[in-house]
């Protein structure tokens, strides 16, 4: 049986120790019954370390089942796109196009214009010159003590800070081609949901870019974007490069002005973390591990609920305990190793004058 368990979110609604189903799929019919048909912007927000992607992957899960009885085309595109993956800026901003433009040609078919059809490849190709445009985009206008995208409409940013060869233009304006784009994009019966997930693990530079790439297409029809990410760790990022005024007035944030709708992942309950530990601590000690059942209730009254508020927290416990526990299993009591490992994470102070102590 596997013990060690990689920093790896859930997948399916079978593995929901933390009872996230019900969010996942109400936010799930939101996404698919309710959101508008122009461009929307939904964030899932939790603190680091809570399982925002394993609700994610609930929630698109929710929405294949949702979507399973209706036609291939009317049922909901997904596509992802991770830009913790993209190192730098300009790898950054290729990557979000060709991901962009990759599902918005998957969708919209063969029956797409030629221009038009150019167009959207040029997305894929993720090209010198859209990375131009986008580097132009990054700026950000500091107002107030608070960080602010440059936001203007798709058409006249894309226009303005796109330079095409007329080779690919021809006798038709990129105005005309994104007027194009978007009427084909209104005429669909699905909707085209890009996930962004990961958004607290970037450098501040990083962040204002994928932000404000989804700022600016993230009004093309039919398009709805879902984030993930740690509001106060984003909000501190984009504050890194906000101006020293002290205006007392608070202005929205740069987080604030580009997502519509944002919802807290429901806080794990203690049942929820005492269900997983116990799946985990099973795989590694047996079904029937030698303990008494006060000490554990004890244990799990004091030190787990004192420690252990995260899906992470756990994960990390449990695979310590992977580890030692072949090597130590004939020579420790179980609750006594568990202590153990919860102050060496926890309490280092209180462990490192036990460690002197013993040795």
């Amino acid at each position: 049986m596997d013990q060690l368990s990689a920093d790896s979110p859930i997948t399916t609604r079978n593995e929901d120790a933390l009872d996230y189903w019900p969010f996942a799929e109400s936010l799930a019919r939101g996404l698919t019954q309710r959101i508008p048909r122009d461009g929307f912007v939904v964030g899932v927000q939790a603190r680091w370390g809570m399982g925002k992607t394993s609700a994610i992957n609930l929630i698109l899960q929710a929405i294949r089942e949702l979507d399973s009885s209706k036609a291939s085309h009317q049922q909901t595109k997904i596509q992802n796109f991770n830009p913790w993956f993209f190192s730098g800026l300009e790898t950054l901003a290729k990557g979000y196009l060709s991901q962009l433009g990759r599902v918005i040609q998957d969708t919209l078919g063969d029956a797409t214009p030629r221009k038009t059809s150019q167009f959207v490849e040029k997305l894929i190709k993720g090209g010198a010159e859209f990375v131009g445009g986008m580097a132009a985009l990054g700026a950000i206008a500091v107002t107030g003590g608070a960080a602010a995208p440059v936001a203007l409409p798709l058409k006249s940013v894309v226009s303005g800070a796109l330079s095409f060869g007329a080779h690919v233009l021809d006798t038709r304006s990129l105005e005309t081609m994104i007027d194009d784009l978007s009427s084909h994009l209104k005429s669909i019966d699905c909707r085209i949901l890009i996930i962004v997930d990961d958004l607290d693990r970037l450098q501040p530079d990083e962040l204002r870019q994928t932000l404000t790439l989804v700022k600016t297409f993230g009004n093309l029809p039919n398009v709805m974007h879902l984030l993930a990410y740690d509001r106060d760790i984003v909000n501190s990022a984009l504050e890194a490069g906000r101006s020293l005024d002290s205006s007392s007035d608070r202005l929205p944030s740069f987080l604030e002005k580009i997502v519509q709708a944002e919802f807290d992942l429901p806080y794990p309950e203690q049942a929820g973390l005492y269900k997983l530990i116990n799946e985990k601590l099973m795989s590694i000690f047996g079904d029937s591990p030698e303990l008494d059942m006060e000490d554990w209730l004890l244990l799990r009254r004091t030190a787990l609920q004192s420690y252990l508020h995260s899906p992470r927290d756990v994960l990390r416990l449990c695979n310590a305990l992977s580890v030692i526990w072949p090597g130590v299993k004939a020579e420790i009591y179980i609750p006594d190793l568990i202590a153990i490992e919860l102050l060496r994470h926890h309490e280092p102070a209180t462990y490192g004058l036990i460690d002197r102590r013993n040795t």
